[in-house]
């Protein structure tokens, strides 16, 4: 049986990723700055302190959202591709006010796949973002953003 060519198909909101997924091994490490695993209650009101001392402030706390200047794709590795698998994986990093994202902040939120992280990990390093605006000044945003990979045969 001849086997057909896979197609790329991404999907997500402002954002595209294509490749494949597996499973998550136990110790699944951790960010250094653990300040961005949560989202603040309604109490906090100035944002997220970063471990640099600058305030990285949430996408509801600025007029205008941190967005990536072009569209960020990661590497779709051929042993990924092999496995045949879907899911999504959900970053969340600091953006700067120079729109440079804080990978000592970047951590990921949910995964189905290891090696789909890294490779998201090394796609947002390389991104470069117009910084969130806060009345009319650059600003440094927590970032979550969603990266959707998938195969249609």
């Amino acid at each position: 049986m001849r086997s057909l060519p896979l197609r790329r198909v991404a999907t997500m909101t402002a954002f595209c990723a294509i490749a494949a997924c597996a499973s998550l091994p136990e110790e699944y490490p951790l960010p250094p700055d653990r300040s961005l695993l949560q989202r603040p209650d309604s109490t906090v009101s100035h944002g997220v302190v970063l471990a640099s001392g600058d305030t990285a402030y949430w996408d509801y706390q600025v007029t205008q959202p941190a967005t990536p200047l072009k569209t960020i794709v990661p590497d779709y590795t051929e042993g990924t591709r092999s496995r045949e698998a879907e899911g999504k994986v959900v970053a969340r990093f600091a953006v700067n006010d120079a729109g440079l994202p804080v990978m000592s902040t970047f951590t990921i939120v949910s995964s189905p796949d290891y090696a789909l992280s890294a490779a998201v990990h090394d796609a947002v390093a390389k991104s470069r973002f117009r910084p969130a605006d806060l009345h009319g000044r650059p600003v440094a945003q927590v970032v979550e953003m969603p990266f959707n990979f998938s195969i249609v045969k």
